[in-house]
């Protein structure tokens, strides 16, 4: 399966430059959507997988994985609605929101980004 990566709106190289393109408010929380998001991805074919099997549908040959998906404010006013994960084939289209209010989570913003740089496990709450 072909898999592009794009944040907000914008196509990256690949995966492993999602992490850099996430601003460090991203992290400030660990409760922050972008933070359970990014760990069920970090493997993008086992996720995509997860969810068509999970959802009945045929897995794409072609596939955008599409963070931050910035949509139109009907309009014209006010700041943008984001998606946290928009996935985009050639026969659908999966919108994904995700967050976590785990109390027992508390981890600061370097430990966060190390975990989602090293590939660490992660709580099974969180995968």
């Amino acid at each position: 399966m072909k898999i592009a990566v794009e944040y907000n709106n914008r196509r990256l190289s690949g995966f492993e430059y999602l992490l850099c393109q996430c601003p460090p408010s991203e992290f400030d929380s660990p409760y922050r959507s972008a933070v359970p998001m990014l760990c069920f991805c970090r493997d993008p074919e086992a996720a995509l997988t997860r969810v068509t099997r999970t959802l009945g549908l045929d897995p794409p040959r072609q596939l955008t994985l599409s963070f931050a998906y910035g949509l139109v404010v009907g309009k014209g006013r006010g700041r943008p609605a984001r998606t946290d994960l928009l996935l985009i084939a050639d026969q659908y289209a999966v919108a994904i929101e995700a967050s976590t209010r785990n109390q027992r989570m508390n981890r600061s913003s370097s430990g966060w980004k190390h975990q989602l740089a090293t590939g660490r496990s992660w709580p099974a709450g969180l995968s």
